[in-house]
């Protein structure tokens, strides 16, 4: 607009699509895992195709201007978003089958209640997916809206005070589904006989569902303060610190699975082999499991998104002090804080009463009953005593709803050391140091960031899991080491060295009761898997690398440019591998505060799972015209 005054503006549109195929000449067969041992064969449960489209569109406008000595960058904008995630799924053969210890029967046997006979007693499950491609698509929308506004206050030239506040408001809708039936007949006479009569709908036949409009809004407001000082006035010496809160971007994660019509859903059912063959047959006897089909009524469905649901907030706090050694060589020092709340998580929730019982205690004792048990020695591990919960027989039917969790929290503390030298008689070098703490009782991986992750699902949540517990991506120190020398000609080499610690593990377990210990106590016995020691007891050994690469760049008439590089990657050759320390597995006690019974182990324990240090090379070659 003039010299002191600017205008800016724009839009962009991103897409992605992921498709996940099976081959074809196994669409026919099912999917096949083993409890016990870890072991999948036969096929993948589904073939899946993801779409995600994203467009966006800001205007902002930025004035300077000099107040009584002060000088103001005022800045102030406007975000419009609207994103698009698609998910497909299909197989001709929707069937799965859970086996345990290489039985197909997962409960052993059983008596039919068709027949009376006792025969194999199985797990089987059948996912929703449609059987042709492009037959059952879930649509997810999300549109947010955004405005801000901040100053950059700068007095005397030596320091700037930077004030901001910004507002978004998100929203996230799921359009009318439509899809066709599933694959395996099966599954749809099931459907039609078992889930029909209680949900009144059959998931696997062909199917409409209108929208549901407004599944969570979000209104999220976050302030930022933050001062940077030139201590002496030379530009050599700067203090910063700043003080934020922001929130979480409402992904389609969150969203995804909201919807009773999920393609990647599936139902398991009790499975009675009335011919012995091992194979399931439309002349078996099926049963329901323990699965909610409420979540296909509209009344009920609604429900699994709790109606005061915010979106999660970080606060920040950073302070930073950098100081110029000589020209072109500076050191700088940096310390960093977070602290998540409200995050969201997976709960029991009793629909009836308006009440979560993922926790004991409470209006809700009586739905948990406690198991205390003592799991035996192995290898250098010793005795370890542990209580789990089995839900009761008189608690509520299984349905989770996305909440804001009190107990579920994150905290990230680091210092970090920076020296850097800017290209001066051909070299430079970039080196940093960081300690770091990241704790709480959330993870911080992707499955822990997204809608319906099972992060508080029951009491067995939170077993050995203190609020100090190591995150998953806790990293107590890392280094890293750039460096770059310029050869004659112009020829460039840089070199890379990373190295930082191990990832943090701790000994699991699955506990199983005994039969007449579940029904002396109306509890009901299926397997509880918890951790036997806080996460982060136990550490992964460090890993370091180092990575090459020579460049050298010709330039042409018309300023055409052509690049050759070279990069090695693990220069050294370092070779590591995963050895699978967690014995896990099952622990079969043959009564309560007992250290007696059968003890499985994992399959993979003091196995390596993975092998690392391959030595690559990657030629490149580029054009610039």
């Amino acid at each position: 607009m003039n010299q002191n005054t600017f205008v800016d503006a724009g839009v962009g549109l991103a897409q992605r699509q992921r498709p996940l195929s099976i081959n074809p000449d196994a669409a026919s067969l099912p999917f096949y895992t083993d409890a016990a041992t870890g072991r999948v064969w036969g096929t993948a449960p589904y073939n899946e195709t993801s779409t995600d489209r994203r467009f966006k569109g800001s205007a902002s406008i930025t004035r300077f201007q000099d107040t009584l000595g002060v000088s103001h960058e005022l800045k102030a904008g406007a975000e419009y978003e609207d994103s698009l995630a698609d998910l497909s799924a299909w197989k001709d053969n929707n069937l799965g089958l859970t086996w345990f210890n290489g039985s197909p029967y997962y409960f052993g046997t059983g008596v039919s209640p068709k027949t009376g006979k006792t025969v194999g007693k199985g797990l089987v499950s059948f996912s929703t997916a449609s059987k042709v491609e492009g037959g059952f698509i879930l649509k997810n929308e999300m549109k947010r809206l955004g405005f801000y506004a901040q100053d950059a206050l700068t007095i005397a030239r030596r320091a700037t005070l930077h004030l901001g506040l910004r507002f978004d408001r998100s929203t996230a809708r799921i359009p009318t589904i439509a899809r066709s039936a599933s694959g395996n007949a099966i599954s749809v006479t099931i459907g039609n006989s078992l889930v029909k009569p209680i949900a009144g709908m059959n998931p696997y036949d062909t199917n409409t569902i209108g929208e549901w409009d407004q599944v969570m809004v979000w209104n999220a407001l976050s302030p930022r303060i933050g001062l940077c000082l030139d201590l002496f006035g030379d530009g050599r010496t700067i203090l910063t610190s700043s003080v934020s809160r922001y929130s979480d971007y409402m992904a389609p994660g969150y969203i995804r699975g909201f919807s009773p019509f999920l393609p990647t859903r599936s139902h398991s059912f009790v499975w009675y082999d009335e011919d012995g063959k091992g194979t399931v047959d439309a002349t078996d006897t099926y049963a329901l499991y323990r699965d909610d089909y409420r979540i296909y009524k509209s009344a009920f469905g609604s429900k699994r998104v709790a109606k005061d649901i915010k979106a999660p907030t970080v606060g920040e706090l950073t302070f930073g002090l950098s100081q110029e050694i000589v020209r072109d060589l500076s050191v700088s020092a940096r310390y960093v804080s977070k602290s998540q709340k409200d995050i969201l998580g997976t709960v029991l929730y009793d629909p009836a009463t308006d009440a979560a019982w993922y926790r004991t205690g409470g209006a809700n004792a009586d739905w948990w009953v406690p198991f205390t048990t003592t799991v035996p020695a192995t290898a250098d591990y010793p005795v370890t005593p542990v209580t789990v919960y089995y839900r009761s027989k008189a608690a509520p039917a299984v349905f989770d709803q996305l909440r804001n969790v009190p107990e579920l929290e994150r905290k990230y503390s680091a210092f970090e050391l920076t020296v850097r030298k800017r290209m001066s008689d051909n070299w430079q070098l970039f080196g940093s140091v960081v300690w770091s703490r990241a704790t709480g009782t959330a993870g911080l991986g992707p499955d822990a960031s997204s809608g319906f992750a099972p992060l508080a699902g029951s009491p067995n949540t939170f077993v050995n899991v203190p609020g100090n517990s190591r995150l998953d991506l806790d990293r107590p120190s890392a280094i890293r080491l750039l460096a770059t020398y310029r050869f004659p000609l112009d020829l460039y080499l840089t070199m890379m060295y990373t190295r930082r610690s191990g990832a943090p593990w701790a000994r699991t377990v699955t506990v199983l009761a005994p039969d007449d210990w579940a029904a002396e106590n109306g509890a009901v016995a299926e397997p509880v898997t918890v951790f036997l020691e806080s996460p982060g007891s136990r550490r992964f050994a460090s890993e370091q690398s180092l990575d090459a690469r020579l460049e050298k760049e010709f330039v042409f008439r018309n300023r055409k440019r052509l690049t050759f590089t070279a990069d090695v990657f693990n220069l050294l050759g370092n070779k590591s591998g995963l050895l699978d320390l967690n014995d896990g597995g099952f622990w079969y006690p043959a009564a309560a505060d007992s250290s007696l019974g059968t003890r499985v182990l994992s399959p993979t324990f003091d196995k390596y799972v993975s092998l690392l240090g391959t030595r690559s090379v990657r030629l490149s070659l580029s054009v610039q015209f």
